[in-house]
């Protein structure tokens, strides 16, 4: 019943989670998922890589777009020979630019 609400509602799904009791034995031994031993809780962390991964490809994705707006608002004051104007306005620019342009790849 969540994810057909999730779904109607067009919320991306990253990953799910057992309910599992792998957690609960974790917690208690005060260790992490993936330091369990494999056999017990092998789909557990291959759950838990799905979000690690998810993760992962977001970084990369802000890593990038904060390259591109730095450009961007670099090219702006180069245009203007470095002379004048405003930095913090330049960057707002450019992100208005930068994110405009991510817009319309991914439409």
């Amino acid at each position: 019943m969540l994810m057909r609400f999730l779904n109607s509602l067009k919320i991306p799904v990253i990953a799910t989670l057992r309910d599992s009791q792998n957690y609960v034995h974790a917690a208690a031994q005060g260790i992490g998922i993936g330091e369990m031993p494999a056999y017990k809780a092998r789909a557990d962390i291959l759950q838990m890589k799905a979000v690690a991964n998810w993760l992962d490809q977001r970084r990369a994705a802000i890593q990038q777009r904060q390259a591109m707006i730095e450009k961007v608002a670099y090219q702006y004051a180069e245009g203007r020979g470095f002379q004048g104007g405003d930095p913090a306005l330049d960057w707002a620019e450019a992100e208005r630019e930068v994110d405009s342009r991510l817009a319309s790849e991914n439409a």
